[in-house]
C-alpha cells in the first residue's frame, strides 16, 4: 500500500460512466480512491494502485493481468466468456447446469447478485431455494471470483435454468448489482468497499 494507513484504489473510468460515484463512495480515511481513463493515459497510471476496479472492458482486464497489478474481477477469460449469452448457455449445459431455452422464455426473470469468494448470495424474497443454489452452482463453474449478477428463470413449472452472467457488472447506484445488495441489507459504501477488499485478496495475476 502506498501509507500504513490508506489503500490506493484506481477507479478505472472507461466503461464505467459511475466512477465518480463509485470514488465517492469510498471512506476517504480508509481508502485514496482516483478516477483514471486508462484509453488516455494508459496502464501506467494505475500502476501505483494498491487495487483496481476495472469497470466494463475485458480489455482493460487483460492489461491489468499482464501488468501484474491487483484488481477485483473475474478475470479475462470468465468474464469473455460471460459477455457472449450463447456460448455461456452452452458451457453451463456441458457442465450440467439447466440453461434458458424457448420453454423457458416467458419464465419470471430472477438477478441476483455474487461476491467474489464470499459464501453470500443476494437475491429477491420469496424465490424458490433453487435460485441461489444454481447461483452458487454457477460461481463455481465459471470461476467467478469479482462481483457479477447472474440472472435466471423461474418457468411456470417452478424449473430454475440460468439465463446470462454479467462478470463485469456496472458498480453504480442504481444498477442491478449494488441494488440486489441493497435489498439484501448490504449499503452502497459497504458493498463497493467488500469489492475493493476482495480484489486485495485475489492479489495480481490470473484470477
Amino acid at each position: 500500500m502506498t501509507d500504513s494507513r490508506r489503500t490506493r484504489v484506481a477507479v478505472v473510468a472507461d466503461g464505467q460512466p459511475g466512477a465518480a460515484a463509485i470514488v465517492a463512495a469510498l471512506d476517504p480515511g480508509l481508502f485514496e480512491a482516483v478516477p483514471v481513463e486508462i484509453a488516455r493515459a494508459g496502464v501506467a497510471a494505475v500502476a501505483r494502485a494498491d487495487v483496481v476496479l476495472p469497470g466494463g472492458r475485458v480489455e482493460v482486464v487483460g492489461l491489468l493481468e499482464m501488468a501484474g497489478i491487483p484488481y477485483a474481477g473475474s478475470g479475462m477469460l470468465a468474464s469473455a466468456v460471460a459477455a457472449d449469452r450463447a456460448f455461456t448457455r452452452r458451457l453451463a449445459s456441458a457442465a450440467g447446469l439447466p440453461v434458458a431455452g424457448a420453454r423457458a422464455a416467458d419464465g419470471r426473470r430472477v438477478i441476483c447478485g455474487v461476491l467474489a469468494d464470499e459464501p453470500a448470495v443476494a437475491c429477491p424474497e420469496g424465490v424458490p431455494d433453487a435460485v441461489p443454489h444454481l447461483i452458487r452452482a454457477v460461481r463455481a463453474a465459471f470461476d467467478l471470483a469479482g462481483p457479477a449478477t447472474v440472472t435466471v428463470l423461474v418457468t411456470a413449472a417452478g424449473e430454475v435454468v440460468l439465463d446470462e452472467i454479467d462478470a463485469m457488472p456496472d458498480l453504480a447506484p442504481g444498477a442491478a448489482f449494488p441494488e440486489v445488495w441493497a435489498a439484501a441489507g448490504l449499503g452502497y459504501p459497504a458493498l463497493v468497499a467488500r469489492v475493493v477488499r476482495a480484489g486485495l485478496r485475489h492479489g495480481p495475476g490470473l484470477h
